[in-house]
């Protein structure tokens, strides 16, 4: 078995809001979503389930407003943990770099599905930058 093992995830929610055309300038702005995670660990039993949430922001010059929570379950082996980096620390880094293209690719399928603008495809991040760069972003335990 790996160190981290991933066990699946939910979507548990996909917003798509369409906003006037007040709301929004002629043409789509590089975005930065804003990024929320909380973990729940379980050492005793190996377990660990964590919540991603990325919406837009008020700022990005967006025509709509989105979010999506993505909900990942893992399993872990502390025998294989060679680096003893432990639960808590691969749920933060590794397990939100595992779900991130899971958002990023619902984010893509909904916002291209209002087949009145572009698709948004959410940037690639660092997780480690993205973690440690926004005091949002942090994960809650």
């Amino acid at each position: 078995m790996a160190v981290l093992k991933f066990n699946g995830y939910n979507v548990d929610e996909l917003t798509y809001i369409k906003k006037t055309e007040k709301e929004f300038g002629d043409h789509l702005d590089t975005i930065s979503p804003l990024v929320k995670v909380e973990l729940k660990v379980d050492e005793e039993n190996g377990k660990g389930v964590v919540s991603l949430d990325i919406r837009s922001r008020q700022e990005d010059n967006l025509p709509f407003n989105f979010s999506v929570i993505v909900i990942g379950k893992f399993s872990y082996s502390k025998k294989e943990d060679i680096n003893e980096y432990g639960l808590e620390h691969l749920l933060q880094y590794n397990a939100v770099a595992i779900l991130y293209p899971y958002a990023r690719s619902l984010v893509s399928n909904l916002t291209s599905s209002s087949n009145e603008f572009p698709g948004l495809i959410l940037p690639t991040v660092n997780v480690a930058e993205l973690l440690s760069d926004d005091s949002e972003s942090k994960p809650k335990s």
